[in-house]
């Protein structure tokens, strides 16, 4: 078990993980509805041969958001940045799953310099996937009155019916990982979630954003795909390979939208294929 740190950032506590060493740094950053404990299993795997950062995105982790807070991609992405800075890591390779690969494509927007290497998993680049269309049931909290009486019936046992349609491998929804993914949620999470739907975190200019940075970006790049994604089917995937033709796309025909839950071993790999490249 990866015992995380704890940072303060700009006022905010945020837990992370930081282990292993050598030349390369590795930058995880998680979707929604998880946190950093996403990325254990595929830590563990890399092993000591790299240093593995894997931060909570503000408002995601043990700390809940401040009501006014910025929820966006791109002021996730400044808080990423000013973490980093504080653990003194100037350049690194960066992984993002989900909501994570868009404040990753942020951060590739704000700081090109400082990315070696770029991995993207499961995520997409449609604004329609975020405003309200297509199959992920975490759209109807943005409904009124739905989501308050969503949250205020949950329950732990809920969560695995919840990831159950989304993790091929059954046996990997662990009691603890499942108990790292609700804590959340008894500390105001639900809040949060409510303000990050029912806000404009994704818009037109966003999307035109991101999609310039990762055609001006020429490093290293590969995107790894779960391909039983009921929402983000691999049409996803080969949206951003026209952007970063250079990039290797790996498709997982027998993982689910967590990559990371269900073939971290495989994900450790290819970020350590990629390693040796950089």
């Amino acid at each position: 078990m990866l015992e995380p740190h704890v940072a303060e950032v700009a006022g905010r506590r945020r837990q992370y993980v930081d282990t292993g060493g050598g030349p390369v740094t590795v930058v995880m950053l998680h979707g929604i509805p998880t946190n950093h404990y996403l990325w254990h299993a595929t830590v563990e795997r890399l092993g000591s041969r790299v240093r593995s950062i894997a931060p909570d995105l503000t408002g995601f982790g043990s700390e809940p958001a401040p009501p006014v807070s910025d929820l966006s991609p791109r002021q996730q992405a400044r808080d990423s940045l000013a973490f980093l800075d504080d653990c003194n890591v100037c350049r690194f390779q960066l992984v993002g799953h989900d909501y994570g690969a868009l404040v990753a494509c942020e951060i590739l927007s704000l700081a090109p310099q400082r990315v070696s290497g770029l991995v993207l998993t499961n995520t997409s680049l449609r604004l329609a996937d975020w405003s309200g269309s297509g199959l992920n049931p975490l759209r109807l909290i943005a409904l009124p009155w739905i989501g308050e009486a969503a949250f205020f019936c949950a329950r732990r046992w809920m969560l695995r019916l919840a990831f159950r349609p989304y993790v091929a491998c059954q046996r990997r929804l662990t009691p603890e990982l499942l108990d790292a993914f609700w804590r959340p949620f008894e500390r105001e999470f639900s809040a949060t979630l409510l303000r990050l739907f029912r806000s404009d975190a994704v818009d037109e200019q966003a999307v035109a954003r991101w999609c310039a940075a990762l055609t001006a970006y020429a490093g290293p790049a590969s995107i790894i795909w779960g391909g039983r994604d009921p929402t983000f089917r691999i049409d996803r995937a080969h949206d951003i390979l026209k952007l970063m033709p250079q990039a290797r796309l790996v498709v997982l025909r027998n993982s689910n939208h967590f990559v990371p839950i269900d073939r971290p071993g495989v994900l450790a790999r290819h970020i350590d294929r990629q390693r040796q490249t950089i």
